[in-house]
């Protein structure tokens, strides 16, 4: 393009979650029915306690943006399984330092954020800052002549499960909306981060672990939609899904890690321009199914 800034790339990858696999492993066909009723598919395969497939899972997707060299690389939470295993850590720390010069932006999730993997605490908050830095911050990147993309990162585990933070909903929500009218006052798109979904197919739909509850959920729609967001990238499922609220688009991605549906491991593209925001998943290249009991089917959330 003549004279112009080219368009912002980046990569996004959704449940590294190094240990899940193991987590999972060991289940006999009554356990995958319960896991099935959670809306989690889990096919029954041996037991283990080892890294191994959750971490070559993790190279992959480090070769991939080591391929497809994007701008930044946003991790949309849940980087580990659990916050008391260093192992896991160790291994997170290890894979992704060997980017190629590509800054990584970690969104923190439920499994990074709250010590029991649900509820955050002010302890567990601070485990994550000491260990992974800010829990909801903004950034920004050219996108074209006199545009810069705008980018937010929230912590949705306050706004999902907010009892053991007094008042820490109000203040994420604070934060989004004090953020979402600083970025409208710079031309260019709005991409929001946020590793909980606040909805999977309805904005009306009942609250289920896979979303964020009613209440907060309107409140983050409206600010969403009255800003004029373009694009919400969320994690949590391990599947993919899309939907859209009063213009806002609002993706779900399939994890880059262990999936708990038809849809395999990968990493999603996304390309920002002054007035366009395109994305596109990308599976991993063989989904390495074999040693996870082969793809399950899907299921409900």
């Amino acid at each position: 393009m003549d004279g112009a800034t080219p368009a912002c790339r980046f990569m996004f990858l959704a449940d590294s979650q190094v240990g899940c696999m193991a987590s999972f492993s060991g289940v006999d066909a009554e356990a995958a029915a319960r896991f099935a009723g959670r809306g989690m598919a889990v096919r029954p395969f041996p037991p283990t306690d080892s890294l191994a497939w959750d971490v070559a899972r993790l190279h992959e997707a480090v070769a991939a943006a080591n391929r497809e060299r994007p701008d930044f690389v946003v991790l949309g939470g849940d980087m580990i399984d659990a916050t008391d295993r260093p192992d896991q850590l160790d291994a997170f720390r290890a894979v992704t330092a060997d980017l190629d010069g590509i800054d990584l932006h970690l969104v923190p999730g439920n499994h990074d954020a709250c010590a029991d993997g649900v509820v955050p605490t002010d302890e567990s908050l601070a485990w994550y800052s000491d260990t992974f830095g800010a829990d909801h911050f903004a950034f920004s990147a050219p996108c074209g002549v006199d545009a810069r993309a705008s980018f937010i990162v929230l912590n949705s585990s306050l706004l999902d499960q907010p009892r053991k933070v007094p008042g820490g909903a109000d203040r994420e929500l604070a934060f989004l909306e004090a953020e979402l009218r600083a970025a409208r006052a710079t031309p260019g798109p709005v991409v929001v981060f946020s590793h909980h979904p606040p909805f999977l197919h309805d904005p009306d739909e009942p609250d289920v672990y896979w979303n964020l509850p009613r209440d907060a959920r309107r409140t983050m729609l409206d600010l969403l939609a009255e800003h004029r967001v373009d694009l919400v990238l969320c994690g949590h499922r391990h599947r993919n899904a899309h939907a859209r609220y009063r213009g806002v688009e609002i993706v779900t991605s399939s994890a880059s890690g262990f999936p708990l549906g038809a849809d395999p491991p990968g990493y999603r593209m996304v390309t920002v321009t002054a007035d366009t925001v395109t994305h596109g998943y990308h599976a991993f290249d063989p989904p390495a199914w074999a040693e996870i009991g082969g793809p399950p089917a899907e299921v409900d959330p």
